[in-house]
C-alpha cells in the first residue's frame, strides 16, 4: 500500500514516499503521493486509495490557515473524501485503509510538527496521533529496521530500499517501487528532491 516514511526535527521535517501504484489487474503506473499546501507552510503524505487523495487535494492545496487548523479539519476531510470515492468511483471497504501526515511550521510551537491520520478497513474512525521523531510504514517490526539508522534524507534512503526489498519478497503485490521523492519543511521553505529510483520489477505482479 505503499511507502510513507517521516522523521521530524524542530528545524527540518523529512516525508519520504515511493510513486508506485499496483492496480487489481496487476498494471503497475505511478502515482503522486505528496501535495504541498505552500500557504500553509506544510506537506502531506499519504498511502491508501488514489481515489481518496483525489477528493482530498484540492482543500489540502488551497488550505491558508496554520497547520494546527489544517490538523484539526482533517479527520473530517478524510471521511468527506472517503465518501466521495465511494460515491463517484465505487471503492470498496476493502480498499479504504489509509496512512495521512502532515508535516509542517508550527508558529504556535516555534518547531516543525507532524500528525499521523489512520483509517483501517472495516472502521469508520479516523484515528489522530502526534508524530514525535519518526513514523515508518510499511513497518515489520524492529528487526527489519536497518540498524543506526540516522534522521536524515540518507536514513529515509535507507529504510525505503529495505522496505521495498521486503515488500517485494513477501507481498509482490504491495506497492513499493518507483521513485522515491523527500521532502523537506523548515521554517521558511518547502522543497521536494527524487532521491533514487528503485530497481524496476515487470509489469504485472502477483
Amino acid at each position: 500500500m505503499s511507502i510513507l516514511n517521516v522523521f521530524i526535527k524542530p528545524e527540518e521535517g523529512l516525508i519520504g514516499v515511493d510513486s508506485e501504484a499496483v492496480f487489481p489487474d496487476g498494471y503497475i503506473d505511478e502515482q503522486g503521493k505528496l501535495i504541498v499546501a505552500p500557504a500553509a507552510n506544510a506537506v502531506v503524505g499519504f498511502r491508501g486509495n488514489s481515489r481518496v487523495l483525489d477528493m482530498a487535494c484540492p482543500s489540502i492545496y488551497c488550505f491558508g490557515g496554520e497547520v494546527e487548523r489544517m490538523a484539526e479539519g482533517m479527520p473530517g476531510l478524510i471521511k468527506a473524501a472517503i465518501d466521495s470515492a465511494r460515491k463517484n468511483y465505487q471503492v470498496q471497504e476493502h480498499d479504504l485503509g489509509l496512512n495521512l501526515v502532515i508535516v509542517g511550521y508550527s508558529q504556535a510551537e516555534r518547531s516543525v510538527v507532524g500528525h499521523l491520520f489512520r483509517r483501517d478497513v472495516g472502521s469508520e474512525d479516523i484515528r489522530v496521533d502526534r508524530i514525535q521523531s519518526r513514523f515508518m510504514a510499511p513497518y515489520w517490526g524492529a528487526e527489519h529496521v536497518p540498524p543506526g539508522l540516522p534522521d536524515n534524507r540518507d536514513g529515509l534512503c535507507m529504510l525505503a530500499r529495505s522496505q521495498s526489498s521486503m515488500a517485494r519478497e513477501q507481498e509482490p503485490g504491495f506497492a513499493a517501487g518507483g521513485r522515491y521523492f523527500i521532502a523537506s519543511v523548515k521554517r521558511r521553505s518547502i522543497s521536494i528532491v527524487q532521491a533514487f529510483k528503485f530497481p524496476p520489477r515487470p509489469e504485472k505482479v502477483g
